[in-house]
């Protein structure tokens, strides 16, 4: 037993020698460790330190002088560049007007030594323990740079600006205008609006682009006085200078924009004789009759007698109204037109029978008239407004509208009324003359009629910016319809067209 008490000390002593060994490996682990982070922390601290000296020289990232981005320049750079920046022209508008002010016309200058007081305020204001912390949090979390805003300082003419601006106002400034002729073109000026440019407003506005290095345009304050309301005075005016009085004769006119309901009436509700301008009416009676779209006879009668100005089909069709009878066919017409609203129109006999045939006329409003008188057919009579309301009717009952509709309903379905607008289209080199000075890519439908003293047009034009109805009846005991007539009809439709839609500037 006693033999191996030795043996067991010379184990515990071993075992702390062992012991001491691991501990002081751990030590000298630790302590180079720790020599490393020490020195990662000071290589990384010297980094920092020669970075942020190094970053000193130059104008920190994020430094902005009047919105312009300075990072990375000397100050001398930098008050260099904002020099160069306040050279550009500013664009001013008035309204869409664009005019150019260029920096030397109000004198316009950068005051440096003031300029680099400000940068400097900033610089030092960043610099130091505290600057240095700021710089080293920026690298470390990699944040972005704290935005610096440096205020630059300019001078610039008061006198100078004002005077540009009071040239603005001298060249753009205008009075309300109202609408104005331009016979000789057979146009019009449309109403313009007055406009004053408010001085005291803009300057500061002015100032501010000015000062900006970035935003070099500035919109004007432009005050806007309201025109005068245009009114159909004007056309009519123009259209009676125009025609400058018909020699013994006489003009009925009815004009409508039906977006608006803008009426104009000269001489409008005198009877003028109906001519075939009534087989519009004739047409509109057989569809309330008959469906003429499956009706092939029909609709070849109906065609012939619009596109043609054939009375011989429009004969035929008052027969079928009438049951054979062509007098109680045009009563039924009459019946028809009456039913409408149009007292003043109405056809008593067929097309052919003679004026002194001895048959009764019928009296209206529009033939009783005793200060005024066109010498209508006693037989077939209408009036500038009614003509232009009855065509306007089969415009709306294409659309499935108007009083077609609100009166017969099923009777007369949309389809029927687009086949007669259809044959109403003139044909190619056969534009009516109320339409022929109107461009050739405007959609109308257009009846055009005469006689010996009688010549009639009466239109739809579906313009741009406004349809219109436009309606024309003259009278000249000793008409010359191939050369007054047409040159009267052309001028009327080209007013028309070009007040309802006039170009745009």
């Amino acid at each position: 037993m006693t033999r191996f008490i030795p043996i067991a000390i010379l184990a515990m002593v071993s075992y702390h020698k062992e012991r001491e060994t691991l501990q002081e490996k751990q030590i000298k682990y630790s302590s180079i460790l720790l020599l490393i982070v020490i020195a990662v922390i000071i290589l990384g601290a010297a980094w920092l330190i020669a970075t942020w000296q190094s970053s000193q020289k130059v104008l920190p990232q994020g430094l902005r002088m009047a919105q312009l981005p300075m990072g990375g320049m000397t100050s001398q750079q930098a008050l260099m560049a904002i020099t160069e920046a306040y050279k550009t022209p500013v664009t001013v508008y008035y309204i869409d007007q664009e005019i150019t002010l260029i920096p030397e016309v109000v004198d316009l200058a950068l005051d440096e030594e003031a300029t680099a007081n400000n940068l400097e305020e900033v610089l030092i204001s960043q610099s130091g323990i505290q600057g240095f912390i700021n710089f080293a949090l920026d690298q470390l979390l990699n944040r972005d740079p704290q935005v610096l805003e440096v205020q630059p300082v300019f001078d610039y003419n008061r006198q100078h600006l004002d005077a540009f601006l009071a040239r603005i106002s001298q060249k753009y400034d205008q009075e309300p205008q109202a609408a104005q002729a331009m016979a000789e073109a057979n146009s019009f000026q449309m109403p313009q609006d007055g406009t004053w440019l408010d001085i005291e407003a803009s300057r500061p506005l002015v100032v501010e682009a000015l000062l900006s290095a970035v935003n070099r345009e500035v919109a004007l304050v432009v005050a806007v006085t309201a025109a005068p309301e245009a009114t159909l005075d004007i056309l009519e005016q123009t259209i009676i200078t125009k025609l400058g009085g018909i020699a013994g004769g006489l003009a009925g006119i009815y004009i409508k924009n039906p977006g608006t309901g803008q009426e104009l009436c000269y001489n409008c509700n005198i009877a003028f004789s109906g001519l075939s301008t009534l087989h519009l009416a004739i047409a509109i009676e057989t569809q309330r009759l008959w469906d003429i779209t499956v009706s092939q006879d029909l609709a070849a009668s109906t065609r012939l007698m619009l596109t043609q100005q054939d009375t011989t089909e429009a004969n035929l069709l008052l027969g079928n109204i009438g049951a054979g009878n062509t007098y109680a066919g045009a009563q039924q017409v009459t019946t028809l037109l009456n039913s409408l609203g149009f007292i003043n129109s109405y056809i008593i006999a067929p097309y052919g029978i003679e004026p002194d045939a001895g048959l009764s006329t019928k009296a209206t409003p529009a033939n009783t008239r005793t200060d005024i008188n066109a010498n209508p057919s006693p037989y077939r009579q209408t009036t500038p407004l009614e003509s232009g309301l009855l065509l306007e009717s089969v415009h709306q009952c294409a659309q499935a509208g108007g009083f077609l509709q609100a009166i017969y309903g099923q009777q007369i379905v949309p389809g029927e009324c687009q086949a007669t607008l259809a044959w109403l289209i003139p044909g190619e080199g056969m534009q009516t003359p109320l339409t022929a000075d109107i461009p050739e890519d405007i959609p109308v439908v257009a009846l055009y009629a005469w006689n010996q003293d009688t010549a009639t047009n009466t239109a739809l034009i579906y313009g741009p910016s406004a349809n219109l109805v436009v309606s024309v009846f003259l009278y000249h005991p000793e008409w010359v319809p191939e050369e007054a007539g047409p040159a009267i009809f052309r001028i009327i439709g080209q007013l028309s067209y070009n007040y309802f839609n006039p170009e745009k500037p």
